[in-house]
């Protein structure tokens, strides 16, 4: 059975006819991602070679003042640059990139800059990510809950730790965060199952590099239908997870936006979603 799921909070602003308009009954084509990854890796080296090439001119004691930026000075901003970088080579491939020699002193800068702003919650998770990569879980958990501390609504933390557990194997650890994750920041995504076993999912942030997108997931079904090979027809189910109580706010925020125009409109509807009796709603507008 190949089902196709996908899902999101609906504040963009979904139409009903999304699927069949974009997608329609025709082939879906993943977009070529290895030859998009490797010019944008080209971009970036080339990007990463100007600033450095502009930063060797600065001196030392300029290049480490703090200048008000948020990673305070250059210095360290450059150190979130090789952090960034280490961090999706990582995630690319399942050997490391010989950038050992680099992560001590990179450690030490960080730790450097949490001494000056404990509460810096960027720091924090790179931290984290840098001890993980070197295999010192305990200290990249202690970072990540000093985050989540810091900064309880912030998804990404959650998201994190969890990496952290599943590395562990500490999975019910990871499930708890995870499912704290998507009770903040639910994303639009797109996963593709074949006899109950994912075969493809993303979400649809990742192909707009729009954080945290509530769109409709276009792409991210493209992705899922391209990386399978099959076309809209070959699908047994479509399936839509929706959360029934923010679509509700949605609804009232727009009955409120449009009063008195979506008085009668309203008086209908409301009753569907308290499970009212259908008489309730016609009382309702007789006596307004």
């Amino acid at each position: 059975m190949l089902a196709l799921i996908f899902g999101g909070d609906k504040s963009g602003g979904w139409e009903r006819g999304d699927f069949s308009r974009v997608h329609g009954d025709t082939t879906l084509r993943a977009m070529d991602w290895r030859a998009y990854a490797v010019q944008m890796a080209a971009y970036n080296r080339w990007m990463n070679g100007k600033v450095y090439e502009t930063c060797q001119s600065v001196a030392d004691s300029d290049r480490k003042k703090d200048l008000g930026a948020f990673f305070g000075s250059i210095h360290h901003t450059l150190d979130h640059i090789l952090w960034a970088d280490d961090a999706l080579l990582i995630r690319l491939r399942e050997e490391d990139r010989n950038i050992e020699p680099y992560r001590a002193p990179m450690i030490a800068d960080f730790e450097e800059l949490l001494q000056q702003n404990p509460e810096n919650i960027a720091v924090q998770q790179a931290l984290a990510t840098t001890y993980a990569s070197t295999k010192k879980y305990d200290k990249a958990l202690e970072h990540l809950s000093k985050a989540i501390e810091l900064a309880p609504e912030n998804a990404l933390n959650y998201a994190m730790r969890a990496e952290v557990y599943e590395v562990q194997e500490k999975f019910e650890e990871a499930l708890a965060d995870l499912t704290q994750a998507l009770k903040l920041q639910p994303n639009s995504a797109a996963a593709l199952l074949v006899d109950g076993e994912i075969v493809a999912a993303a979400q649809e942030e990742r192909f707009t590099r729009k954080k945290h997108d509530a769109r409709f997931p276009e792409h991210a079904v493209s992705y899922c239908l391209g990386e399978a090979g099959i076309r809209v027809k070959d699908l047994d189910s479509i399936v839509f997870y929706d959360k029934p109580l923010v679509k509700f706010e949605r609804i009232l925020t727009t009955y409120i936006a449009t009063f008195p125009r979506s008085l009668p409109s309203f008086t209908k509807s409301l009753p569907i979603w308290l499970k009212l009796p259908r008489e309730w709603g016609l009382n309702l507008q007789a006596t307004n």
